[in-house]
C-alpha cells in the first residue's frame, strides 16, 4: 500500500475513519451507475484505471468483478483497509486531494471520482479537475458524480456558506453544484454526459450530477 499521510488538519477525517472502522467487516456495495460505461472501461482493462476517493471500494469492486484491477485511492486508511480486503487486484493509494494527485502525466485512461471532489474551495476543485486532465492520456475519460444544490437531505443550504455553494456545518465543509458550476468546471473538456440523477443513500433520496467527460 502506498502511503502519503496528509499534512492538513481536517475534522472530517476522524469522522470518516470512525465510519469505516465500524464497517471493517462489511463487503462494499455499489449502485451500478458505472454499468453504462462498461464498454468504455472494458476497452482499457489492461491499462490504468484510477478510482479517486474510493471509500470502502464499491466502485473498485465493480471494476474488479469485470476483470479490471483499479488503483483505489482515498485519504482514509480505514477505507483503504476495507478495499484491500474485499477488492482483489486493487492497488490502494493513501493520499489527500489538497496535496495534489500522486500520479505522473498521461498515466491513466479512465479516472473515476464518485462523490469525492465536493469538499473544497472552488479554486481547489478547479485545480483537482485540471490535475485529472493532466494524468489522463490521449482522449482519456473522467467519470464523476457530485452533489447537487437540490441535495437538501445531505446538507445543501445547511450551515455557513463559506463561498458560493460551499457550506460548513459542524466544522465540515461540503460543496454543491448547479448546472452553471458544471459547465464552468468542465469548460475545457468534451462533455459526453451531464445528467441530474436521484439515488438512495442511507435510506434517503440523494440528488446529484453525473458527468462523463473526455479530455480534449
Amino acid at each position: 500500500m502506498r502511503l502519503k499521510r496528509s499534512r492538513h488538519s481536517d475534522p472530517a477525517l476522524d469522522e470518516w475513519e470512525r465510519i469505516f472502522r465500524s464497517r471493517a467487516h462489511e463487503k462494499p456495495e455499489y449502485d451500478g451507475w458505472l454499468e453504462k460505461y462498461v464498454g468504455e472501461i472494458a476497452g482499457h482493462c489492461f491499462e490504468t484505471v484510477i478510482d479517486l476517493g474510493c471509500g470502502a471500494g464499491g466502485n473498485s469492486l465493480f471494476l474488479s468483478e469485470r476483470g479490471i484491477g483499479p488503483v483505489a485511492c482515498d485519504y482514509s486508511m480505514q477505507a483503504l483497509c476495507i478495499a484491500k480486503k474485499f477488492v482483489p487486484g486493487a492497488m490502494p493509494v493513501l493520499f489527500d486531494y489538497r496535496d495534489g494527485l500522486p500520479f505522473r502525466k498521461a498515466c491513466a485512461t479512465i479516472v473515476i471520482a464518485d462523490l469525492s471532489i465536493h469538499y473544497f474551495s472552488w479554486s481547489c476543485t478547479d485545480e483537482i479537475v485540471r490535475s485529472i486532465a493532466h494524468i489522463l492520456c490521449g482522449k482519456g475519460v473522467f467519470l464523476c458524480r457530485v452533489n447537487s444544490i437540490e441535495d437538501t437531505n445531505f446538507g445543501a443550504g445547511r450551515g455557513i456558506e463559506i463561498e458560493n455553494h460551499l457550506y460548513e456545518y459542524n466544522g465540515i465543509r461540503k460543496r454543491f453544484f448547479d448546472k452553471n458550476d458544471i459547465e464552468s468546471l468542465f469548460a475545457s473538456w468534451n462533455v459526453l454526459l451531464c445528467s441530474r440523477s436521484v439515488i438512495t443513500r442511507y435510506s434517503a433520496p440523494k440528488i446529484l450530477w453525473e458527468i462523463a467527460a473526455r479530455k480534449r
